[in-house]
């Protein structure tokens, strides 16, 4: 992935969540995490579920 986007730190768990939205999930509750430069940090809970 780093030869095609370089190094997106932090950002990479919006690329992350983009595939898993596009290659499907079950519905549910989800963590997403990151870790940024020097020492930040994102956490968010996430309630995934399928539009009807």
């Amino acid at each position: 992935m780093m030869q095609h986007y370089g190094n997106m730190s932090s950002a990479t768990v919006l690329y992350v969540l983009e595939q898993f939205l596009r290659e499907g999930f079950d519905d549910g509750y989800g963590l997403m995490l990151a870790m940024g430069p020097g020492f930040s940090s994102e956490m968010v809970l996430l309630r995934m579920t399928h539009s009807k």
